[in-house]
């Protein structure tokens, strides 16, 4: 195996379970391995793929349940740095299943397993060779193993493909559209786990006071610089545990999610529209704002998502005036919200999207990008939803546009080309919408966070105004 420079070391470093007893590998190795062929064979979601295992393994300890969920994100994150560091890149996907009969793919995942173990210094190759009973070929791709990251030597959008484990087509937008160096900052970032942070109600709790609470119930917090209600929390507690979080004190959200809820500039007793609300994180803040007076509409297509809201609701928001509504996908303001149409003093479109903002969350999730046609397919959607749910805003009205995508066809391109078929709207300046600490976020009068550079997930968010 190759020497490793110190900050390609840093990378592949992973601090340890804390536990009084020592991890059983074989059970732990066991889990992620039937993880891994339940996520890429059975094309389950990673995290109920998690839960679902988790409940049924019910003798695995804390530290090895923790050891689990860590290891398959991780694998999930790196899988085409893996295969890079095995010498397998550039083989195709189908020759790598054959080349491990008769176990096929799921002998794949095992070396990738057994790899990953090596490069984060648990043990020489040819322990790990012996823990993990690997043989054959595999046996000797491990014992080759390179640790070294993509280099210069690479084209940078090979680079960007490997490092993020993300499809090429993928890689080729990132650099189209971030350029080169915010591109490689981008899919560095999708190596780590990102930060949890969290929104103080402020119908209930101050962000100060919230703080202290979560510092006697064992839970170290630092203010977020830009979210004036945020806090990221140190380490990844299980804040749904604590009697905070029963209470309704706060809500799990990212900073960037909370700046975007921010650009809608909500007031008491407006009426204000969450368009694509889902389980209502946004709604929940859009309600703060308007301390807990007006009418605040959470409409969806879902009505699974709107029923996750109302039970939200009791909990962090019981004396809002928050209603909810199953809107159909192919909207009429005029047919299905008439009490609405033109009424609204803000609405929110938190417009579904191809999700790369959040990558880093949902590594499971890169696959999809394999799919051609998905970011114009998006784009498509997106503008219909954007030009039929406008028709609610009222004269002088707001209309913000949001998604947790980096990629320009479905941001600047989806608004500009709203913005020339409708010029009853104008574009603010995000900048205004927002508290100054928030300002440096502001790139071309869009607000555009990025991981790398941000410390939060990437959003985009656009504020219109519907000209009297």
């Amino acid at each position: 195996m190759q020497g490793r420079n110190p900050q390609t070391n840093d990378l592949w470093r992973r601090e340890s379970p804390k536990s009084s007893r020592p991890l059983r590998e074989h059970l732990v190795r066991a889990a992620v391995l039937e993880l891994c062929a339940a996520v890429r064979l059975d094309h389950e979601l990673a995290d109920l793929a998690l839960s679902r295992l988790l409940k049924r393994e019910k003798n695995l300890f804390s530290a090895e349940r923790r050891a689990v969920g860590e290891d398959l994100f991780t694998l999930l994150r790196r899988e085409r740095l893996i295969d890079f560091a095995l010498g397998l890149e550039g083989v195709p996907q189908d020759s790598k299943m054959q080349m491990a009969l008769p176990q096929q793919s799921r002998a794949l995942f095992a070396a990738r397993y057994a790899a990953l173990k090596i490069l984060q210094g648990e043990g020489t190759a040819e322990e790990i060779i012996e823990r993990h009973g690997m043989r054959g070929p595999w046996a000797g791709f491990l014992r080759r193993l390179n640790a070294s990251f993509p280099g210069e030597s690479l084209p940078v959008t090979q680079r960007v493909a490997i490092i993020g484990s993300i499809p090429d087509g993928l890689a080729e937008r990132l650099v189209s559209d971030l350029g080169e160096t915010d591109a490689l900052g981008f899919t560095f970032s999708l190596l780590e786990r990102a930060p949890l942070s969290i929104r103080a109600n402020a119908l209930k709790i101050t962000r100060d006071e919230l703080r202290k609470r979560l510092r006697r119930s064992g839970v170290e917090t630092t203010p977020t610089l830009r979210a004036p209600c945020g806090l990221t929390a140190r380490g990844f507690p299980r804040l749904t545990d604590l009697r905070e979080f029963d209470d309704g004190l706060f809500e799990i959200q990212d900073e960037g999610s909370q700046l975007l809820a921010l650009l809608a500039g909500a007031k008491p007793g407006e009426i204000v529209a969450d368009t694509c609300a889902g389980a209502g994180g946004k709604t929940l803040a859009l309600a703060a704002q308007m301390e807990g007076r007006g009418e605040l509409w959470a409409l969806d297509a879902n009505a699974g998502r709107l029923k996750n809201l109302a039970r939200r609701r009791v909990r962090a928001a019981p004396n809002a005036l928050i209603r909810t509504q199953v809107i159909p996908e192919e909207f009429d303001a005029a047919r299905d919200a008439p009490k609405l149409r033109g009424r609204c003093g803000c609405v929110l479109i938190d417009a579904p999207c191809s999700g790369t903002g959040v990558l880093r969350r949902s590594p499971d999730a890169k696959s999809r990008f394999e799919a051609p046609d998905m970011i114009a397919d998006f784009a498509r959607r997106q503008a219909d939803i954007l030009s039929r749910h406008s028709a609610l805003v009222r004269p002088g009205g707001r209309l913000v546009y949001a998604t947790c995508s980096v990629l320009k066809a479905e941001d600047e391109d989806v608004v500009q080309s709203f913005l020339s078929a409708h010029p009853d709207f104008r574009l603010l300046d995000a900048a205004g919408c927002l508290p100054e600490a928030a300002s440096p976020l502001v790139r071309g009068g869009f607000l555009r966070t990025l991981p790398h550079k941000d410390g939060c997930d990437g959003f985009f968010g656009a504020v219109m105004e519907r000209i009297d």
